[in-house]
């Protein structure tokens, strides 16, 4: 696992073959949608955040 990854690291711009997890903060769901599809392999994986408690 690897946490605090930047868009401009190697981890979130390659493919990573292996058992790989990465964290990435964003702003938004807006925020995680241009991050997830800012690279040539789109989103690749999971997103999602915290439930809020209603």
């Amino acid at each position: 696992m690897f946490a605090d990854v930047t868009a401009e690291m190697d981890i979130a711009r390659q493919e990573i073959f292996g058992p790989v997890l990465s964290f990435m903060k964003c702003e938004d769901e807006g925020d995680a949608l241009r991050i997830a599809n800012d690279s040539q392999y789109g989103l690749t994986g999971p997103s999602g955040r915290p439930r809020s408690r209603q």
